[in-house]
């Protein structure tokens, strides 16, 4: 592994302490607008007697319920940054091949995708 590789797994894991605990807070109250969100609607279908949207409201507040609970927000984000984190390590080796090769053109391509890369795992790190 070459010390620019060890530096960018070192500041990738770096993120991902800092970034867990705003991703949870952020997490959390989206999954509270979503349930407020569809309670209303529940309570609107139950008041114009539509008892097929009540049902069907239901099961989506019963899934938001499932989904929305500490280990499911959990395992959504360490998928999503695994991911993630998988396609950075992919473009490290792809840029180190152009290195290899020596080409400036193949260097700057994947020099990009590489900070692409890095930016969406960032990002999936403070969902």
């Amino acid at each position: 592994m070459t010390a620019f590789t060890r530096l960018l797994v070192a500041t990738a894991a770096a993120l991902t302490f800092s970034s867990m605990a705003s991703a949870q807070q952020a997490d959390t109250k989206e999954c509270e607008q979503k349930r407020a969100g569809v309670t209303a609607e529940v309570e609107e279908a139950k008041a114009a007697g539509q008892a097929d949207r009540v049902r069907g409201l239901e099961r989506a507040l019963a899934e938001i319920k499932v989904s929305c609970t500490e280990p499911g927000q959990k395992a959504k984000r360490d998928s999503r940054v695994s991911q993630k984190e998988k396609d950075v390590t992919k473009r490290q080796h792809e840029l180190e091949e152009a290195q290899r090769e020596g080409k400036a053109d193949k260097i700057a391509k994947r020099q990009a995708k590489l900070k692409e890369a890095q930016d969406e795992l960032a990002a999936a790190r403070k969902k």
